[in-house]
């Protein structure tokens, strides 16, 4: 109740940005969608719509994964990919179809490709309403403060079954936070289904979690929206709600235990083996192009190196990229950046791309005194 930390709040019902929480939903609709199943394989690279460019949370492209990996890794360049398939403003209608509105202050017809990464305010309430259906095979009921009121709500349905099924499947296998005794809940056969998510300048901290029979929200930020100090969903919120199903009875049933996948991967079908792969920067052309280290640049190494390990940057192209250096070829590698290990001296780097694409530039290590 302290008025000068805003005590007198309910931050269960406040407005506040939802991170990456929002993205099994973006996920799940793609599903039902048929626009891609767990086993496709999407490029993770930057793309650009218009003057919106995402980055991933770790500022490295992953290359080529699978939509399973996007997800458990919560891949932001994927996830807005994803959502610019299906249409913001459709997925921001069918959530407020579903009672639980994206808060952005401007029509439905308008949202933008931003919410898949928190643009727009959420609450803590409308969040586990959401998750919550997931156990329910994709029918979202009202939350209620009382069992009697809850048992007269038919609900709505905001995910088929399947694709409800298919998002829980994933999310049974996310990584638990390391504070958390690993025998408790995986050796101990219990699979708590989780999301995590950090809003930008890491002022929200979320954590939602189901078994089967329960749903946990865990919110964690100041009252006046200031930075919490790098303190992440992962490090923060889900310590949190690991703790509070340790006072829950365990569940009859494994949350993802129902699920059973449609495909191998070696079986899927051609429309759905991979995604968006013609066009890796979102339709805006996919030149491969060496971001770092630039053209003619020198770069001076602090005082007694003579090596240095660069970490190679490279935009658009089509995975494995490989590259090579003054003629010499190296390893090919998924990630990027890449790291590069060269001594002083001028060097020529070229990299090039699964489609024969590529890129040179030219660049100078310098000791330090070097002319």
């Amino acid at each position: 109740g302290d008025e000068a930390r805003s005590g007198s709040i309910d931050y269960v019902r406040a407005i506040r940005s939802p991170g990456s929480t929002l993205k099994p939903l973006i996920y799940g609709m793609a599903f039902e969608e048929r626009l891609v199943d767990p086993h496709s394989l999407v490029l993770d690279a930057t793309r650009r719509y218009g003057e919106f460019e995402p980055v991933n949370f770790d500022r490295v492209e992953h290359g080529e994964v699978t939509i399973r990996e996007a997800l458990l890794q919560s891949l932001n360049t994927t996830a807005v990919l994803l959502l610019d398939k299906l249409g913001a403003a459709k997925f921001s209608a069918r959530l407020r179809l579903a009672g639980t509105p994206i808060r952005t202050g401007i029509p439905d017809a308008q949202a933008g490709l931003a919410i898949a990464l928190g643009g727009g305010g959420f609450r803590l309430w409308d969040l586990v309403t959401l998750y919550a259906g997931f156990a329910n095979d994709g029918v979202v009921r009202p939350l209620t403060l009382r069992r009697e009121e809850a048992e007269t709500n038919t609900g709505r349905r905001v995910l088929t079954e399947r694709a409800a099924r298919s998002v829980l499947n994933i999310l049974a296998d996310a990584q638990t936070p390391r504070t958390i005794l690993r025998e408790t809940f995986v050796q101990g056969g219990r699979r708590i289904a989780f999301k995590t998510g950090t809003s930008y300048g890491y002022r929200d901290a979320w954590a939602i979690g189901l078994d089967k029979d329960h749903t946990i929200g865990v919110w964690v930020g100041r009252p006046d929206g200031y930075t919490s100090g790098k303190r992440t969903g992962l490090s923060t919120a889900a310590p949190i709600m690991f703790a509070a199903f340790e006072h829950l009875p365990r569940a009859a049933t494994d949350v993802a235990a129902e699920y059973r996948e449609d495909y191998r991967p070696d079986e899927l079908p051609m429309r759905l083996g991979r995604l968006d792969a013609a066009s890796p920067m979102g339709g805006q052309g996919h030149r491969l192009t060496i971001t770092y280290p630039v053209n003619n640049s020198e770069i001076v190494l602090n005082p007694g190196e003579r090596r240095a390990v660069l970490h190679v940057r490279a935009k658009g192209g089509i995975p494995p990229l490989f590259m090579i250096l003054n003629g010499q070829i190296l390893p090919g590698s998924r990630l990027n950046p890449y790291r590069l290990d060269v001594e002083v001296g001028a060097h020529q780097l070229k990299v090039i791309d699964n489609q024969g694409n590529q890129d040179i530039v030219q660049f100078r290590l310098l000791a330090e005194g070097d002319p």
